[in-house]
């Protein structure tokens, strides 16, 4: 699929209530809104990635680009909350609708800043599956980043102390989460998406367990006043993502105990190892069908694995 001429991935993004088969949004009838959470920090809602906006006397810092098709929508909502071009651009990983807009940004001198492996991903052509396959050519060089990090990285900017962490083999192999301190505000990227089960992508390097531990390393950062920008959905607190941990690490208990009974998929399915978690997670673009065949595929190969090292 080319995202210059199909758009129904953005269904997947949750910009559509419902199920998968519904229809991907025109991008010109898509409205950004924005969220004031601090003096100078904003959220813009409404395109496909949650972006983050820190505004002040050195220049935006700015989390994720959201779809290219949506870049010109982006300077301008930027522009109702700042009068001053974005200064650094943070990708919390490389999927299209959180660095798709990097090149519009980079051409105006924004300093792209990504872990490694977003560079390197952002270099090739790349494969997304959430279900449909998602095509992406390499990105113009002006929007690749500039400085990358491996574990990770600090600003100091606009008066606020920014924290960035990567995580191993979460959503990606790619991913970093961003902790404005003094504004106590964590944008989790994709490790966390507020409207439904999440999307592992398994193929670009992410795996359930390393999701899992991804969200135990950002709760140690969190207290019950802090606030947190999933990659998509609303807005959510401590508690909220230590059920949505909770919710995910028993699921997937559930299903390695079936598979290393030898269970099917089927079997699996019938057990309903997610069944009380349906009515409020199952609603995005996986079914719990799909979620549990999804950490059925994962974890089955992660037992063969396991028997051929035995």
């Amino acid at each position: 699929m080319n995202l210059n001429t199909e758009l129904i991935a953005l269904a997947f993004l949750g910009l559509v209530a419902g199920s998968a088969q519904a229809q991907a949004p025109d991008p010109a009838k898509i409205e950004y809104r924005s969220e004031r959470l601090a003096e100078n920090l904003n959220v813009l809602f409404g395109g496909g990635g949650n972006i983050a906006v820190l505004t002040g006397p050195d220049g935006a810092f700015v989390v994720d680009s959201d779809i290219v098709e949506l870049s010109a929508k982006l300077r301008a909502a930027l522009a109702l909350v700042t009068d001053r071009p974005p200064r650094f651009l943070l990708n919390t990983h490389f999927h299209f609708d959180h660095a798709g807009g990097n090149a519009t940004l980079g051409k105006g001198g924004t300093v792209i800043v990504a872990h490694d492996n977003v560079r390197k991903h952002l270099m090739t052509r790349q494969v997304v599956s959430p279900g449909v396959e998602i095509v992406t050519e390499p990105m113009a060089p002006e929007g690749l980043p500039v400085v990358t990090f491996e574990d990770g990285v600090r600003f100091h900017v606009n008066g606020e102390e920014i924290a960035v962490y990567h995580v191993a083999s979460a959503h990606t192999d790619s991913d970093a989460f961003v902790f404005f301190e003094k504004a106590n505000v964590l944008h989790t990227g994709d490790l966390m998406m507020s409207i439904g089960y999440p999307f592992v992508d398994a193929a670009n390097g992410g795996s359930l367990a390393g999701l899992i531990a991804a969200h135990e390393k950002v709760l140690k950062l969190c207290n019950e006043h802090t606030r947190i920008i999933p990659g998509h959905g609303s807005l959510v607190g401590k508690a909220d993502l230590q059920a949505y941990h909770d919710m995910l690490a028993t699921i997937r208990q559930r299903v390695a105990d079936l598979v290393r009974k030898g269970r099917s998929l089927e079997q699996v399915q019938a057990a309903a190892p997610s069944k009380e978690f349906d009515e409020r997670w199952g609603k995005g673009f996986f079914s719990a069908e799909a979620f549990v065949q999804r950490v059925y595929i994962e974890l089955s190969k992660t037992n063969a694995q396991a028997k051929k090292k035995a």
